[in-house]
């Protein structure tokens, strides 16, 4: 008796590769490991439960805290308390004229409060109009690097991402570089949890942010 493979019936299962259901199991994904992201800020730099040196829980497990007087409340002891605007250089943004056309179309990545509104992410990669050296160079913008932490200042206020790509933005921005790589997550995460209350206690936004009170564990 002959036998073929060919005749042997096999179940595909069907996946849906559409682009709006593959963008949606990324978001989905995204939005998992972002959550992730916020409880784990929230237990390190909130509760204070970071590893200790033995990899427990630092406050639960009876970790040294220390009243600070500027914060009104207790961190770990020899955690720094500085101003935002020491761990970070700040930069603002600038639009070049719209009536050249040759300051736009080319392949350098200018980001606008609107892209941060459209795309709704934690990182942004491109904005939806990109400008030329001749336009960069018309203007006061700054090419910022990975992991500058944008800050839209002007309407929407409060919006933030991570730059991935190196880029610049336009006047509505406040646009902070960590000093050390690692504090780009941490700073997203600290301004993201008080921009209400330094909103609160500062009649401008922006100037409130810059002399904020900030805590960390210093530079690694």
């Amino acid at each position: 008796m002959s036998f073929s493979i060919s005749s042997v019936a096999i179940h595909i299962p069907y996946f849906d590769y559409s682009r709006t259901n593959i963008q949606i199991k990324f978001q989905t994904i995204n939005d998992n490991l972002e959550a992730m992201a916020r409880q784990l800020y929230d237990y390190w730099f909130v509760q204070f439960d970071f590893p200790d040196e033995n990899g427990r829980p630092y406050k639960s497990n009876g970790g040294k805290m220390v009243w600070n007087e500027k914060l009104k409340l207790n961190i770990p002891m020899g955690w720094i308390v500085e101003d935002i605007s020491k761990i970070a250089d700040v930069f603002n943004g600038a639009t070049p004229s719209t009536k050249e056309e040759r300051n736009y179309g080319g392949n350098i990545v200018w980001i606008t409060p609107k892209d941060l509104s459209d795309q709704q992410s934690k990182f942004v990669y491109y904005g939806e109009r990109n400008i030329t050296q001749k336009g960069y160079d018309s203007c006061s913008t700054h090419m910022l690097p990975v992991g500058t932490v944008l800050m839209s200042s002007r309407a929407p206020i409060g919006l933030l991402s991570i730059a991935k790509s190196e880029l610049c933005t336009n006047q509505g921005f406040k646009s902070f570089v960590p000093k050390k790589e690692t504090l780009g997550s941490y700073l997203y995460y600290y301004i993201r949890l008080h921009i209400k209350q330094i909103e609160d206690g500062s009649q401008n936004l922006v100037d409130g942010l810059l002399h904020h009170t900030v805590y960390h564990g210093g530079y690694p």
